[in-house]
């Protein structure tokens, strides 16, 4: 038990709400996302690690741009009428991502490809590239070894988007943007 209690962050964990959908048992999912938010603020939710996240009307452009100053993620834009949908993706709400872009080298593949950074470091896999995209990319690799797993190719320049960097410096969700050739 000693190892365990050693363990402990000095962070405090922070329950961040965002919206309710049952009320005393009973579903309100279907009610409209003002109604849903005017429900959560007159819940008695005083408590230090519970915060309640308002959310902002208007201003949108603003707001993300705020949050690319911040290096945040992004920004989620809802329609205020809007229910919760659950469990399901719905064009009532949308992500607006702030995107990071990197430029990687191409240095082999197996079923996904594997990117570096130009002083070789690697940087993950990219799994996310158009047909024509990768179609192109093995007209113009020039393979150097192979391995059980693995095909090595002469480095091939290209920009990537990816949502951020690990903190071991991989790239979060890579996806093939253009060639830098």
């Amino acid at each position: 038990m000693k190892r365990f209690m050693s363990k402990k962050s000095a962070h405090k964990i922070v329950y961040c709400v965002f919206d309710v959908i049952y009320k005393d048992g009973q579903s309100i999912a279907s009610k409209p996302l003002t109604v849903r938010k005017t429900v959560l603020n007159s819940l008695e939710l005083n408590h230090p690690n519970v915060c309640i996240i308002e959310g902002i009307q208007g201003n949108g452009l603003a707001y993300f741009n705020l949050a690319k100053e911040k290096n945040l993620e992004g920004i989620v834009i809802k329609n205020v009428e809007s229910s919760y949908e659950i469990n399901k993706r719905s064009n009532n709400w949308l992500k607006v991502i702030n995107y990071d872009y990197t430029e990687v080298l191409i240095t082999g593949y197996t079923k996904k490809d594997n990117l570096s950074y130009p002083d070789g470091t690697a940087t993950g896999f990219m799994e996310f590239m158009q047909h024509a995209e990768r179609t192109k990319f093995h007209s113009m690799k020039q393979v150097k070894s192979e391995s059980d797993e693995y095909v090595f190719i002469d480095p091939i320049l290209c920009k990537v988007k990816h949502r951020f960097k690990t903190k071991h410096g991989k790239l979060r969700i890579p996806s093939f943007e253009s060639w830098r050739v």
